[in-house]
């Protein structure tokens, strides 16, 4: 077994053990040859009342701008929460889907693969850290985090969103609580 399959499952398994995102495996026993976990892959619904107001955190990042008018609109725009968000994860890819969409889908090793949304390419790289997955996109100077963490109810989002536009960046949460 080479050492960075060694280093995934190292990873994982302490991923599990962390009490980060809920898997189960498809082997019979963790540390058997061709061991695939999973997420549970069920779908969450967006918890309105949990999650922050992204209107308000908007109108927050672009406080001292000059004209905020275009950054508003261009946020706004660019986060708008879906009412759904399914995940998955293998050994060695996460696959993120949101309502209107392409999935993420991305190795959990952090290499960078291109994803496209509305016609702008993205740099989408993802990691497992300390029991949180954690997915960056970043294009033309913007940096796009979002970090998952799961407990026994609900997924929780957070995202930050820092531009060359922006004096400081644009951050919230958003819950999602398992669909029944």
């Amino acid at each position: 077994m080479s050492n960075t399959m060694i280093f995934i499952r190292t990873l994982l398994f302490s991923f599990l053990v962390g009490g980060g995102l809920v898997f189960q495996s498809a082997a019979p026993a963790f540390g058997q040859s061709d061991i695939l976990l999973q997420l549970r892959g069920c779908k969450y619904v967006l918890d309105h009342s949990a999650s922050d107001r992204i209107d308000q955190a908007i109108q927050t990042a672009v406080i001292g701008l000059p004209d905020p008018s275009s950054m508003v609109w261009y946020l706004k725009n660019t986060n708008t929460p879906s009412e759904h968000v399914v995940l998955t994860l293998a050994t060695n890819e996460v696959n993120v889907k949101f309502d209107g969409q392409g999935p993420l889908r991305s190795p959990i090793n952090g290499q960078a693969v291109r994803w496209t949304r509305e016609g702008k390419k993205y740099n989408l790289t993802s990691r497992v850290d300390l029991g949180t997955l954690v997915q960056t996109l970043t294009r033309d100077g913007e940096t796009i985090t979002r970090t998952y963490t799961e407990d026994a109810k609900a997924l929780t989002m957070r995202v930050e969103v820092t531009n060359p536009r922006l004096q400081r960046p644009l951050t919230y949460k958003l819950v999602y609580n398992r669909a029944s």
